[in-house]
């Protein structure tokens, strides 16, 4: 190399490239304008739109991580670097990609080291642990490459570029060539693609690519040197840096095969098809370029935009915008996210179809991304779990779409707070931070409301909602649910808005390993010890935390944490860890401890969620000094104050003082309402509405008799209230609800089954996905039909029923939550009193709601939407000979699902949330009268311990009538608890027993053999 020169130049890209042939490839596509250094280095000047783009390429020496490593300390040792792209070719891994295919980051998963050997069956084989470094593209360009294939203006620019490569491609290998396995492929339009790309070892084991996956699900290739491209950049002052892909070959046994079939040829072409991508983007993409030439600062040399760009303008604000809202919001409400280096990416938990009765056993075992769902659903309901502690997954789901693609268009991810839309007056446009009336008549994008905060208990509130929806009707919608409150009312919202329910997972252990890895400086060993023991605690006391949660606890809290075998205990010692961390780098003269300060925000949370105080900064200053005062304290109120923002507990929001983190406050405030029980008997008034996380933790550390005997009798008025209305037998009993599904359970069952399998198709791309889709849609339809006839009901009598319903449903849901959370602390007595009364509330809730869903009348359904008309103006699949018959059975299929919802809402939430042990021996000895009831308890008995409760299972359904479809749903109740619920291989032979008990008089076999099968398969 030559000499460092005198002056260090700028340059827009820094390009590293390989040795061998595919060198000349990439060449071609940039001919040098100067020689920089010997024959490895050249200067060049790229002619783009507005401004030139200046790109130093090198050669690195050889082939690899290391030499990439040395390539591109060179170039920042000697040059001043925008931009640093590592140039080459792949081996595939995604599906989603095929030969000569170009993939770009995305995010970089190092592999190569960190890495352990370790022995496997006693010695005779060895496995692979990885330990990977994680690094991103800023999303600016990721994004950037994207828009070639979004946006308006460039789309046709892109379709021309793949034509070119098209035509190089067929032209220089006319013939099919060697695939995945034993086929073959035919090489020709280019598709290109952003994601996760790993730097590991090229190798053919199939083993080890499988192992690969499990590093991150969204894979997309395997090469060997980005990783020292990256870390050279971000050493380098934390310079952003891009891989950009050719797909040469998959990784397997056949790379061989193909090289030797093609001479090279796919590899070549691999190479060329990432440089020619690469050059497209220099030279056409003004997104691109103007992302470059920011890097630049406020040099001459900035992009000066003409008037032909205007057009492309808009959007670009609009997604910086929503991006710095995004990265704010984050920063604000989570402490996890605030002690991250930029473009950290929070782990986004995966999402599952929520179970409906009479799917098929194994319908729900899939766990999907958002953005997938995003790309198949127009309206997707997202239940978070009420124990989640955390309010910024709407936002961490905000920042995974701003480089997702939803058909074919750029997504603009829009948080909405449902809590905040009030009235007329308040629309979606008020709420945004960007003009949604412009951006509404943007080309090349589709909109993506986030609306969390959803206000199900208050029908005006929602009907506001929905009508604001209506004024997007291309949009896409995620609305977040936070646990089930007003379990009538989404029920009701689902119905009316067509929106798929889903719930919110848990973040995998991967994920979970890999983030201890990273912010703990653990080993990949210890990692994972420690994440399964953290794993296994939030999997076994309910608590979905999002690992990130805890980047502020010492690793000696954390470790403490996992001896927790309480919920009130795990977050008890998050709390202190937080403020632990806040104490411990306290700079004041005077350092106040931990209890304190804890002691501070008790007091202060009491005053902001019980008085309804709201402090800004100055009134917040004086409360901490009156705090000081009393207590004879000699600090600075304000530095105490700004200590809380600094540490994220606190910030200030429209100039009011909040908690950032909803767990502390909960559980702070259900402290300070234990030591006080006139303050919980104010603070807890049986009414909506209810501060249902705090509640549970307030339950749970232990609920004062005022309170307990309140929820008791509540659920008692409103229990007789209903029953009143309904005096005769309970209609689940009867025969009187006898959908078709029921009648004809082998039609609907092939309809339910082409339904999953069409979700199956459109998820994941496949080449019917169009008429999949379109088959979907008729199902959408179906629902919302159903949904009208409850918006369109405006009886006053109807009302009535539904707020009575509403009324015993909040009741019910507080004595299940007092129950399940204060097992341990709640007198026999009431426990056996508060399971009797909750076992009655649910047989009068099952046989109200049964009744008012009766009303909707699936037979005008089924007219109003197989008439000649409807059916001619929807669109239907090719493979639908007769449509009539198609719309009829969906709507059989539609009658069952929503006649089903009361069983599988109250049986499922009254198991999953009151399923503590403890309770076993009160419930028990509950004495409750009737058969429904006898059914009820004993099958909560039964999942609380299967071993204990199957006899007394078997003796309430012998009591029990025909009632067929309430025998059919509750089979149906069993196997899905079975597959959910249960662990232990004994107590899931125990659940499929009950599902065949109670099925066998209605002469329904249960294939029992294929389900052992699958139960030995899934432990």
């Amino acid at each position: 190399m030559n000499d460092k020169p005198n002056n260090r130049d700028y340059f827009d890209i820094g390009l590293v490239v390989p040795l061998e042939d595919e060198l000349l490839q990439l060449i071609n596509q940039f001919p040098p304008t100067e020689n920089r250094g010997t024959d490895t280095v050249w200067c060049h000047v790229v002619e783009s739109g507005h401004a030139d783009v200046r790109m130093i390429v090198i050669q690195q020496s050889s082939m690899g991580n290391r030499h990439a490593t040395n390539a591109t300390q060179y170039l920042h040792e000697h040059f001043d670097i925008g931009l640093t792209v590592c140039l080459g070719i792949a081996g595939g891994i995604s599906n989603d990609l095929d030969l000569a295919d170009v993939c770009y980051s995305g995010h970089i998963a190092d592999v190569l080291d960190n890495n352990k050997v370790v022995d496997i069956d006693d010695g005779k084989a060895l496995d692979i642990e990885f330990s990977p470094t994680h690094y991103s593209t800023p999303t600016r360009f990721t994004r950037a490459f994207n828009f070639m294939r979004t946006q308006p203006q460039l789309i046709p620019v892109y379709d021309a570029w793949q034509q070119e490569r098209e035509a190089i491609a067929t032209k220089g290998i006319p013939d099919e060539v060697p695939s995945r396995g034993e086929t073959f492929e035919q090489i020709g339009r280019t598709t290109t693609k952003d994601g996760t790309i790993v730097c590991g070892m090229v190798d053919k084991s199939a083993l080890y690519n499988k192992k690969l996956k499990g590093v991150e699900r969204a894979l997309l290739a395997i090469e060997t040197e980005s990783g020292g491209v990256f870390s050279q950049a971000k050493f380098r002052d934390d310079k952003p840096a891009m891989t950009i892909r050719g797909i040469s070959d998959y990784a397997d046994g056949n790379k061989t095969k193909l090289e030797e079939a093609t001479k090279g040829t796919v590899r070549k072409l691999a190479a060329a098809n990432a440089a020619s991508f690469l050059h497209l983007n220099i030279t056409a993409n003004p997104y691109f370029q103007r992302a470059l030439l920011e890097l630049r600062g406020s040099g001459d040399d900035l992009l000066d935009l003409g008037v032909e760009d205007e057009t492309d303008v808009p959007l670009k604000q609009v997604m910086q915008t929503i991006e710095a809202e995004i990265d704010e919001t984050l920063r604000r409400l989570s402490p996890e996210y605030k002690l991250q280096e930029k473009g950290y990416r929070l782990p986004v938990p995966r999402i599952r179809k929520t179970p409906q009765s009479g799917d098929p056993v194994d319908a729900q075992q899939e766990a999907i991304d958002v953005r997938e769902v995003l790309k198949t659903r127009e309206r997707t309901l997202i239940n978070i779990p009420r124990s989640y502690p955390d309010k910024s997954l709407p936002w961490v789901v905000a920042a995974d779409l701003l480089t997702c693609e939803i058909d074919g268009l750029q997504a603009v991810p829009i948080v909405i707070d449902g809590d905040a839309i009030r009235g007329k007056q308040d629309t979606f446009a008020s709420a945004a931070a960007v003009d949604l009336d412009k951006l509404k008549q943007t080309d090349g994008v589709k909109m993506v409301f986030v609306v969390e905060n959803m206000p199900f208990s208050s029908k005006h509130r929602i009907d506001t909602i929905l009508e604001q929806c209506d004024m997007y009707p291309d949009a896409r919608f995620l609305f977040v649910s936070r646990g089930d409150d007003a379990l009538i009312g989404e029920t009701s919202f689902m119905n009316r808005s067509a929106a798929a329910p889903y719930d919110a997972g848990k973040v995998s252990f991967l994920e979970i390993a890999l983030f201890l890895e990273k912010n703990f400086q653990m080993g990949c060993q210890e990692s994972e010890v420690i994440a399964n023991r953290l794993y296994k605690t939030f999997d076994n006391f309910r608590l979905d935390a999002h690992p990130t949660y805890f980047a502020g606890i010492p690793k000696e809290t954390l470790t403490a944490l996992l001896n927790a075998n309480r919920r009130s205990e795990l977050i008890q010692l998050a709390v202190v860890g937080f403020l632990t961390f806040l104490v411990a780098g306290d700079q004041a003269d005077i350092n106040l401890g931990r209890t304190t300060r804890e002691r501070f925000l008790r007091k202060l949370v009491v005053e902001m969620r019980l008085e309804k105080r709201n402090f800004d900064e100055a009134e917040l200053v004086t409360f901490a000094k009156e705090f000081a005062d009393r207590h004879d304290f000699q600090i600075k109120p304000l530095q105490f104050v700004n200590d809380f923002v600094d540490n994220g507990i606190m910030h200030f929001e429209q100039g009011r003082a909040q908690i950032s983190l909803p767990f502390i406050e909960s559980y702070l405030l259900a402290q300070e309402l234990h030591d006080h029980p006139s303050l919980a008997s104010r603070y807890f008034q049986m009414a909506e509405p209810f501060d249902y996380p705090a509640f549970e933790l307030y339950a749970e550390i232990g609920a004062s008799d005022e309170i307990v005997q309140a929820v008791i009798e509540t659920l008692k008025a409103a229990t007789d209230d209903l029953k009143k209305l309904n005096p005769g037998d309970n209609i689940m009993l009867s025969e009187e609800i006898s959908p078709i599904a029921i009648r004809r359970t082998e039609a609907t069952d092939r309809m339910r089954e082409r339904l999953k399998n069409a979700a199956k198709a459109v998820r994941e791309g496949s080449r019917n996905a169009e008429q999949k889709q379109q088959m979907l849609d008729v199902s959408e339809q179906v629902r919302e039909e159903a949904g009208k006839q409850f918006a369109d009901d405006d009886d006053e009598a109807v009302s009535k029923r539904f707020e009575n319903l509403d009324r015993l449903g909040a009741a019910w849901t507080r004595a299940v939550v007092l129950l399940g959370q204060g097992a341990e602390h709640l007198e026999a007595k009431e426990k056996r009193d508060l399971s009797a009364k909750v076992v009655d509330g649910a047989a009068v809730a099952l046989d109200e709601w049964s009744r008012i869903n009766l009303e909707i009348d699936f037979d005008k359904m089924k007219e109003n939407l197989t008439t000649d008309e409807a059916l001619n103006a929807t669109d239907f699949p090719d493979e639908i000979d007769d449509r009539r018959r198609f719309v009829g059975s969906i709507i059989d299929v539609m009658e069952y699902a929503i006649l089903a919802q009361p069983i599988r809402q109250i049986f499922g939430y009254l198991a999953e949330q009151a399923r503590h042990p403890a309770l076993y021996m009160s419930v028990d000895k509950s004495e409750v009268e009737g058969k429904l009831e006898t059914l009820i308890k004993a099958s909560w008995m039964v999942d609380l311990m299967p071993k204990s409760g199957r006899k007394f299972l078997k003796e309430s359904m012998k009591a029990l009538p025909r009632a067929s479809f309430l025998r059919y749903t509750i089979a149906s109740h069993y196997l899905s608890r079975l597959f959910w619920a249960h662990w232990d291989k004994e107590n899931r032979t125990i659940m499929l027993e009950a599902a065949q008990d109670v099925v066998k008089p209605l002469g329904v076999n249960i294939d029992k053999p294929k389900l052992e099968k699958l139960i030995k398969t899934k432990d």
